[in-house]
């Protein structure tokens, strides 16, 4: 969105740049047009860069569906373990690893489980915490600044309010506030750019999301603000010099970096994944599975399903029928199936990013009892000792 002459000047120079990098279908649109394509964007919108070939994808669904894919070829997964320590070098390297538990009786964080884990090649990918694990094997460091995005969530009430992501002229100091659809029917409203100390600290802060709001309000003159039903934020792995830190270091052959990996981060992830298989491939003359499953069956949906798709389901399975988190229709059997997937779900959060259970207007408070039975059961753990995330996160 342009809002002035030196910013429609800013839109004609990306129009030129996409061209340049085969980027089909661009245009700039004035603003007659823009308002009938998006009615709720502000009338003080003078024009606007259209990107047909844009979208959105669900972020943590992507994840899991990858690493489901991911687990039915083989590899396996160390949840809750940390990494305290490498030695050795290309083709011989010994981790030291940490499984993180927890005390249920007073509820303390324990370290435990104290194990080693034997590795020919070593990829970095610990997002903020790249630099500290790089740093256990090279004197070239990667300096990791944590830099927070805060974001206000709305109810799915308003979300046909957008049908684009819409953002302001980005500046030198980023893309900015956007307004953007979601993959479950919500709009979102973020980020900001907050430095922090902490590379863990995802904490909220009411002036932050006050100032998001304002600046938000130059796209959506009147925000519904009794639409938001949550906040949240998330850290972006920035580093002074420049983003997206991929190789070996020069000191440390046989570990690959995959580090600082700033916006676009998820929209680049397939093919920096592509690129760093192809090298790792070769530094192990790895060949082709010949016997590699490419597809991954995506899980049922019983809030999307057909009224014949409902049918089938419940007929197979009277779990289907039993909704859980009412906001969201997500039904018990959608929750067992998380619950024994390929890469099986072990919390409340994990069961809410692949069910949605808990993402509704309620946030939880009507299913979170409900889903820590379900997860008790099917995992013949007690009712206390289920997380909410983290190891140690009671509900209690």
């Amino acid at each position: 969105m342009a809002f002035s002459s030196d910013e429609r000047a800013a839109l004609e120079e990306l129009l030129e740049r996409g061209r340049e990098n085969g980027i089909e279908g661009l245009a700039i649109i004035e603003r007659e047009d823009l308002r009938e394509r998006e009615p709720n964007i502000s009338s003080a919108c003078v024009a606007a860069l259209w990107v047909p070939t844009g979208a959105i994808v669900n972020p943590y669904g992507a994840a899991l569906a990858f690493a489901e894919n991911a687990a039915v070829n083989g590899v396996r997964f160390a949840f809750d373990t940390e990494v305290t320590g490498i030695a050795g070098h290309a083709g011989a390297w010994t981790l030291d690893t940490v499984k993180r538990a927890a005390c249920i009786e007073d509820h303390t964080q324990l370290g435990c489980s104290p194990d080693t884990v034997d590795a020919r090649y070593i990829v970095n990918a610990a997002g903020a915490h790249a630099g500290m694990i790089n740093a256990l094997v090279s004197t070239t460091p990667v300096p990791i600044t944590p830099r927070v995005g805060e974001y206000h969530l709305l109810d799915t009430a308003y979300g046909a309010a957008f049908r684009s992501t819409i953002f302001q002229t980005p500046t030198a100091a980023g893309k900015g506030v956007l307004v953007t659809p979601t993959t479950g029917g919500n709009l979102m409203i973020g980020p900001n750019a907050d430095l922090r100390e902490s590379l863990d600290d995802v904490s909220t802060k009411a002036a932050d999301l006050d100032a998001i709001m304002a600046a938000a309000g130059k796209t959506w003159e009147h925000i519904p603000r009794r639409g938001v039903i949550t906040n949240f934020a998330g850290t972006r792995a920035s580093t002074p010099g420049g983003d997206f830190v991929l190789g070996e270091p020069d000191d440390a052959p046989g570990f690959y970096n995959v580090a600082a990996i700033d916006s676009p981060g998820l929209t680049a992830a397939p093919a920096i994944a592509a690129d760093v298989a192809r090298f790792v491939g070769q530094a192990l003359e790895a060949g082709p599975r010949m016997d590699f499953v490419a597809t991954r069956s995506a899980p049922a949906c019983f809030r999307t399903a057909s009224d014949g798709e409902r049918a089938r389901l419940v007929a197979a399975n009277p779990a289907y029928g039993h909704v859980v988190c009412r906001c969201e229709k997500v039904t018990e059997g959608e929750i067992v199936d998380a619950l024994h997937s390929p890469v099986p779900a072990r919390t409340v959060d994990a069961v809410k990013w692949r069910t949605r259970a808990g993402m509704g207007r309620c946030q939880s408070g009507f299913c979170m009892p409900l889903v820590a039975e379900i997860i008790a059961r099917e995992t013949g753990c007690r009712l206390c000792e289920v997380d909410k995330g983290k190891a140690g996160s009671y509900l209690d």
